[in-house]
Parts: C-alpha cells; structure tokens; sequence
C-alpha cells in the first residue's frame, strides 16, 4: 500500500550538496532575522533616546538587550525575546 514513486524515492535521498543548501538557507534565514533584531532594535534605542524617557531609559534598554543576549540560552529563544 505504501506510495513507491520517483518523487518519493528522490526526497529521502540526502546527499551532501542537499545537506550544504539546506544549512545555508538555515544560516541565511538566521542571519537576516539577526539583522532585522538588531535594526529594531537600534529604532528603538533611538526612539527611548531621542523622543520618548531619554537617556536613562535608552541605556536601560540596551543593557537588558544585551543580559538577553548574554544570560538566554538558544538561538531562536534569543532572537524571539529580542
């Protein structure tokens, strides 16, 4: 009963190159929510700075982030948190 086509047999058969792209796509999705983080992040920094409670707020805010970053154990808890 069980499905033995080409597509099938094709998808279970990992081969190093399809190991590699995978990782790369995995680092490169990871790198770019990184950078998204770290551009909200900077935001809103500036935001607390320049607008909102000034500068004691401003530098509570990234001394947390970087506890966050610190102390978190995880990469995804880590971004997710940030």
């Amino acid at each position: 009963m069980a499905c033995r086509s080409g597509i099938f047999a094709i998808a279970h058969n990992e081969t190093a190159f399809h190991v590699f792209f995978l990782r790369v796509i995995k680092y490169a999705a990871l790198a770019f929510a990184w950078l998204a983080a770290v551009i909200c992040a900077t935001w809103a920094f500036g935001a607390l700075y320049f607008d909102a409670a000034g500068t004691f707020a401003a530098i509570l805010f990234v001394v947390a982030l970087l506890a966050i970053v610190i102390f978190v154990r995880g990469k995804l808890l880590k971004l997710a948190i940030a």
